[in-house]
C-alpha cells in the first residue's frame, strides 16, 4: 500500500472527532427486519447524526413504548398501529433524539417529540375580540 505519511497537526485535523452526549437531529439511514438473539422480531435501524456519525438502534417488539416513542418523533404515529411495519417506511424519516455516550459509542437514550400546535388553538375566539371596531 501506497499513502503519504501527514504530520501529527495534518492527522489532527482528519481524525474522527470522539462523539458527544447530547441532543440531534437524525435521518434513518438503514432500516431492516431482524431477529433479537432472545427470538424477538425487531427493525433494527441506522441512525445518521449531523451528517456524519452513524448510530445504530433496535426497535424490538418486546418494547412497543420504543417503537412508539420512534414513529411520534419522526411524525408517523400512524405506523405504530399496523400489526406488521415494513421497514422500507422508516427509511429517510427524519426526528430528534437524546444520545448519550456508552463507552465510546454514541446510544439514544430517548426520541424526543415534537409539540404539536392544535390549529384550534390559533383560532379560539377570544372574547375581547367581539368589540365591533
Amino acid at each position: 500500500m501506497r499513502h503519504n505519511p501527514l504530520s501529527p497537526e495534518e492527522l489532527k485535523k482528519i481524525e474522527p472527532q470522539k462523539p458527544k452526549a447530547g441532543t440531534y437531529e437524525f435521518v434513518v439511514e438503514e432500516a431492516e427486519d431482524k431477529v433479537s438473539k432472545a427470538g424477538n422480531e425487531m427493525i433494527a435501524i441506522v441512525l445518521k447524526v449531523n451528517d456524519r456519525m452513524s448510530v445504530r438502534d433496535w426497535l424490538v417488539s418486546t418494547t412497543p413504548w420504543k417503537l412508539k416513542q420512534f414513529l411520534d418523533s419522526v411524525g408517523r404515529p400512524d405506523i405504530y398501529e399496523k400489526e406488521v411495519i415494513d421497514p422500507m417506511l422508516l427509511l429517510e424519516l427524519k426526528g430528534k433524539a437524546i444520545f448519550k455516550l456508552d463507552d465510546k459509542y454514541l446510544r439514544v437514550d430517548r426520541y424526543l417529540i415534537p409539540e404539536v400546535i392544535e390549529e384550534n388553538e390559533a383560532t379560539e375566539e377570544d372574547p375581547e375580540d367581539d368589540i365591533p371596531f
